[in-house]
């Protein structure tokens, strides 16, 4: 850290250093058809750190130094255009207007990146200090998944996610995962505005288990112009959760267009039918300003995928109804700009979610201790319903001075609700003990969390000092609130005496009133940055962050990052940094009794047992010596070149590595059984528990690659990408304590290390050719996934779950019928690969695959309408 203050310290005398230019140029920037200027166009000098955006009547003026030049001027939804200009010394030289067309679609390198930057400007993600995806809104439209979470997984090889199944509430919202990383160690922005988490935590054998992450799935996909994805430790710019990377989800803003596109695709084993309709319309206000507006309803089916027969003829399949949940998700969402005056805007982004899940439990058969004959004569097959809201609003007033600083104030507000509902159960010790004979359906209770942050920053660029120099700095005040709401009585409580009767609605008991509470906190930051072209073709970035938790203190982190040009061709690229995540709400206060009944070995008595997932800071935790939750730390180093010989070809590579110390996990169950334990376990009324603490150091070592290639075969036009990650993650120290010498495996086993190490693929590639010719276009993409193993929950299995290194194969074909309509026919995994299968007894998912790779559906068939009008 001292090391980026004498760096930023060197960096100052560069800064009084300006020498002034007399020459430059100034035109504007109008809409081809309706001959009005356009607000925010980019106005860059290719190869050179000058560009600025047109102002409320879409003029512009950049001040350059006498010579040749190549200008381009970009805007979304628009063409792009680039001219030659010649700039006399001593003159400001007036240019004809520059007329955009509206783009048929925009491609990766015409977009302009701000995730990593406070730059007045973006920059093409080549032009960056460290690693950029862009996903474009037809990238996202092209192939067939449907959901955000998928689309990205079989886009992006850094990002994993896949669809769970017997993991409770992460059946209903899909955790991910950024370079291998955590869910909760992926910073989520929306217009470069902090986006709220979710209430879940993972808790079961899910990926990302004990952690809280972002729900992307509530973000319409036709709401989105593009997806910029930082692959880079990012905490000292944006603060907490930004270890891993950002993703930065940037909102049309077209106008005077409605696009709408409607979906409809099926399993090949003839379920799991997802249909898909989104509308999103953008128009102008007033002379300057936008709304642009987005609905969207995504439905999904059940999917089946029973065991084999052999698996069932020896009666151990824990799942008969094993596979996806089905959902309905509803989205509205908004973005828009309104001119107040000629330097001053306001705008807002954000829009609200509902989803209602029904996902199937783990069976229960007819002679089960947890069955109810009466109730159930045959046995059942519990469930668990959600009904989820997630909205989320920002403001904001962007504002230039006359002296050049632009000054952008904002409040953004999220919230996420998950209400359950166990469903198709029995508490049996109310069938038993109470009036209550048929009560199958309960409430089971809620969780939510709340976010609000207040930001202020000013920014300026100075032109005229070195090459081109951009300062920032500002402040944010942030408040999370986190609540967990009791379910009714009959969903957690065991009525009567009877230790063999089991109590709480059974497979998914409702929360108890002992575990609910309302938890808050506040959090203030203050950053600042700049970014230095030394020259011309020598960038330096530097940043730097202090924030302070009212609940655990301070912390300070810095980045310094660079990009050296060696030629028109060939950049070199690196950056270092330090980073942090403060643990969620949830993860300190987050607290569960699981019932269940249990016959010992050697004995035919069953017995009703509560296991306690224990709060931070309690009882349990106190007796082992655990320590309250504080924040994990992390330093990030990356290194790497970018190669693009030509507009038509492109190649990036680097190498990165992610050291994270005191890693929040959720720990193994310890028993009342253990010496030391007893008075407290038994003072509890628990059997097993089992916690949340920083107990792991770990270190990620990894390499992405992307290139990228286009080329005229005959009338037609070839575009091709390859993308690869490898990423290794390893356990450097498990932090135990004198407490837990000889509980080193109750604290953190072969299982739970498994979970982390594991939570994504040591390596993935993409491999994805598209071909356009006249108004027909023809796709093909290979994925591959590595090598996995998994440790399964019954130790007495020394042999993991092995899943061998699998290829899938999406094709699409596409047909413009008119101006208006376009059809796309998309086929999925057409080779109907699987994960290897498992044993269901062995599994987390009480299924024979596990969530893992390309995911368990097989082989998917849709078809696609596009219209625009």
């Amino acid at each position: 850290m001292k090391k980026i203050f004498k760096l930023t310290l060197l960096i100052i005398p560069f800064l009084v250093s300006a020498a002034a230019f007399s020459q430059g140029i100034k035109g504007k920037v109008i809409d081809a058809d309706i001959k009005e200027g356009i607000v925010g166009a980019t106005v860059t000098i290719e190869n050179t750190p000058y560009s600025t955006s047109t102002d409320l009547q879409g003029n512009y003026s950049i001040k350059l130094p006498k010579g040749d030049y190549k200008m381009s001027i970009s805007f979304a939804g628009y063409e792009k255009k680039i001219i030659s200009v010649i700039v006399p010394a001593t003159t400001i030289i007036t240019l004809p207007d520059v007329s955009l067309e509206e783009a048929t679609s925009t491609t990766q390198d015409e977009v302009l990146v701000v995730v990593g930057s406070r730059a007045t400007e973006g920059r093409g993600k080549n032009e960056t200090t460290a690693p950029i995806d862009v996903v474009t809104s037809e990238q996202l439209q092209t192939f067939g998944q449907m959901d955000l979470n998928q689309i990205l997984h079989f886009l992006v090889p850094a990002f994993n996610s896949n669809r769970q199944s017997g993991s409770d509430i992460a059946d209903h919202i899909d955790p991910t995962s950024l370079r291998g990383l955590g869910p909760d160690q992926t910073l989520v922005l929306i217009n470069g505005k902090r986006f709220h988490q979710t209430a879940l935590i993972g808790t079961f054998g899910t990926r990302g288990r004990g952690n809280t992450g972002t729900d992307l799935n509530t973000i319409p996909v036709g709401a989105i112009d593009h997806i910029e994805i930082l692959r880079d430790g990012a905490a000292a710019q944006y603060g907490s959760d930004a270890i891993a990377g950002v993703i930065n989800i940037v909102m049309k803003s077209t106008v005077k267009e409605i696009t709408a596109n409607a979906n409809a695709g099926l399993y090949t084993a003839g379920d799991g039918l997802i249909s898909n309709f989104n509308l999103n319309y953008g128009f102008k206000i007033g002379e300057k300003g936008f709304l642009n507006i987005t609905g969207e309803v995504l439905a999904k089916d059940k999917t089946l995928r029973k065991a084999d027969k052999q698996y069932e003829t020896t009666n151990s399949v824990p799942r008969v109804l094993f596979g996806d949940a089905s959902y309905v998700n509803s989205s509205l969402y908004l973005n828009s700009e309104i001119a107040l005056s000629e330097k001053t805007k306001f705008y807002s982004s954000g829009g609200i979610n509902f989803r209602t899940t029904d996902a199937q439990g783990f069976t229960v058969e007819a002679g089960s201790d947890r069955n109810v004959t009466s109730v159930f004569p045959n046995g059942y097959e519990p469930r668990i319903g959600s009904n989820i809201f997630d909205g989320t609003l920002t403001i904001g007033l962007k504002t230039k001075t006359s002296n050049g600083w632009e000054i952008d104030l904002y409040n953004t507000y999220g919230k996420n609700n998950i209400k359950l509902s166990t469903l198709n159960t029995v508490n049996p010790s109310q069938v038993l003990f109470t009036n209550v004979k048929n009560q199958i359906n309960f409430d089971a209770g809620s969780y939510n969390l709340s976010q609000n942050t207040t930001g202020l920053t000013f920014t300026k660029n100075l032109d005229n000092v070195l090459s081109g120099v951009n300062i920032s700095m500002g402040s944010e005040f942030r408040t999370d609130a986190y609540g967990i709401v009791a379910g009714e009585e009959a969903s957690w409580k065991r009525y009567g005496t009877d230790v063999s009767v089991a109590g709480g609605a059974q497979n998914f008991p409702g929360i108890r009133p002992d575990n609910a509470l309302t938890a808050s906190r506040t959090n203030f930051g203050i950053y600042g940055d700049a970014e230095v072209n030394v020259t011309n073709s020598w960038l330096i970035a530097t940043a730097l962050r202090y924030e302070n938790y009212s609940d655990f203190g301070g912390t300070v982190n810095g980045k310094i990052a660079s990009r050296i040009k060696l030629s028109d061709a060939f950049s070199l690229r690196g950056s270092l940094s330090s980073g942090f995540r403060a643990p969620s709400l949830a993860q300190v206060f987050f607290s569960s009794t699981i019932n269940d009944v249990v016959t010992e070995e050697g004995s035919t008595t069953a017995v009703y047992e509560e296991r306690l997932l224990a709060r931070s800071n309690s009882p349990v935790t106190k007796a082992l010596g655990i320590q309250p939750l504080k924040q994990e730390t992390s330093l990030n180093g990356s290194f790497g070149f970018v190669l693009q010989p030509s507009k038509d070809f492109s190649l990036s590579v680097d190498a990165y590595q992610v050291s994270v110390k005191d890693r929040i996990v959720l720990t193994g169950e310890f028993s009342a059984t253990d010496k030391g334990l007893e008075s407290t376990f038994n003072s509890l009324g628990v059997v097993e528990a089992q916690f949340f603490a920083n107990a792991l150091d770990t270190k990620t070592i990894g390499l992405d690659v992307v290139g990228n290639y286009t080329a005229k075969i005959g009338e037609g036009t070839l575009t091709s990408t390859l993308s690869f990650n490898y990423n290794d993650l390893t356990i450097e120290a498990v932090k135990t304590n004198a407490v837990l010498v000889g509980r080193e495996e109750s604290f953190l086993g072969r299982r739970e290390r498994s979970l982390v190490t594991y939570t994504a693929p040591k390596y993935k590639y993409h491999a994805i050719i598209d071909y356009k010719l006249n108004k027909t276009s023809l796709g093909v993409r290979l994925s591959g996934f590595s090598v996995m193993d998994l440790v399964d929950y019954n130790s007495t299995n020394v042999a993991p779950n092995h899943y061998d290194a699998k290829v899938t194969t999406d094709l699409m074909a596409g047909y413009q019928i008119s101006d208006n309509v376009k059809i796309v026919l998309n086929g999925s995994n057409i080779f109907n690969v699987y994960p290897n299968k498992q044993l269901p007894t062995n599994t987390e998912t009480g299924g024979m695959y596990e969530a893992v790779q390309m995911g368990f559906g097989g082989a998917f068939y849709s078809v696609r309408l596009k219209l625009k009008f």
